[in-house]
């Protein structure tokens, strides 16, 4: 693969790991809905771990999705969403490059506040993540113990 830019363009694909029960809600029509919750950063940073699809596979996504698990934690994984590097922007938030390692492709979005533990986001910010939720697109894993994506193609 070559080199990865750092400038981050707006028509990237951006893919935030989707994990359940944490960042799911299950309606009663049996659908699901991603909770703003996945878009939030963890106390005291503000980063919202993603991967940015151009420069990895759907594949990578899920199994290091896998990887991350926590069942005890109620962290196992579930499937994908999908945001472009343009609809983060247009809410006044901001998409970073941070690539690791493992992870080459990885990426941060960042809300422009560091929460506190056990402290609810100023409400400017929770507007921010809510939007985040809802303007992502929800991809269900069909299969979570594959280690190939066998669902929709992620757009």
């Amino acid at each position: 693969m070559s080199q990865i830019p750092h400038t981050i363009a707006d028509h990237e694909t951006i893919v935030r790991i989707i994990f359940s029960p944490i960042n799911v809600k299950f309606l009663k029509d049996g659908s699901r809905q991603i909770l703003p919750n996945a878009f939030r950063s963890p106390a005291d940073i503000d980063e919202v771990s993603v991967i940015r699809l151009a420069y990895s596979t759907a594949d990578f996504c899920k199994n290091l999705g896998k990887s991350n698990e926590k069942p005890s934690e109620k962290r196992r994984y579930f499937g994908l969403a999908s945001i472009t590097a343009e609809q983060v922007r247009s809410i006044q938030a901001d998409i970073v490059s941070t690539p690791k390692r493992q992870n080459p492709a990885h990426a941060d979005i960042k809300i422009g506040f560091i929460p506190k533990k056990g402290e609810p986001l100023p409400t400017e910010y929770r507007i921010k993540i809510d939007e985040l939720a809802k303007r992502a697109t929800f991809y269900q894993d069909p299969n979570p113990e594959s280690k190939v994506w066998e669902g929709q193609i992620i757009r």
